[in-house]
């Protein structure tokens, strides 16, 4: 059994060496350039949808939170003028309101994180793309 190890080894060992020399280490670095060029295109274009879900997500935020601020205005306005039927509905809406501003906050700092992550991946990326253009040239 070891003589037939040791016979699968060498064999292994010669069929790399083979390969090895086949293999044209430029085009293979050339290669792996590309590779990395489309994938900090790819990272890129996340980056710029992750922006846009955060500009949207501080939009619908924002929008909730002068609703919110309406309401309380209205609120005042019935208990000032004792209709509590309608300051019953205002609660309600205000309630909902403040549950939709809390979902919209969670995601966006989600996001954000995400965001910062990506980012900062994609800084890495780059110095990395750097290096292996460097080692390129040479």
């Amino acid at each position: 059994m070891a003589l037939i190890n040791r016979v699968t080894r060498l064999f292994k060992a010669d069929f790399h060496a083979v390969l090895d020399q086949i293999e044209e280490p430029e085009l293979l670095l050339k290669q792996a350039v590309r590779e990395m060029e489309d994938d900090l295109a790819e990272s890129e274009q996340r980056i710029k949808v992750a922006a846009h879900e955060q500009e949207v997500l501080l939009s619908r935020k924002a929008e909730v939170d002068g609703k919110l601020v309406e309401i309380d205005e209205e609120l005042d306005l019935c208990f000032a003028s004792e209709k509590h039927d309608l300051a019953k509905n205002l609660t309600r809406k205000k309630l909902e309101a403040q549950r939709l501003s809390q979902r919209l906050a969670s995601k966006l700092a989600a996001v954000s994180k995400r965001l910062t992550e990506q980012s900062a991946s994609l800084d890495e990326n780059r110095a990395t793309l750097e290096g292996l253009r460097q080692k390129a040239e040479l």
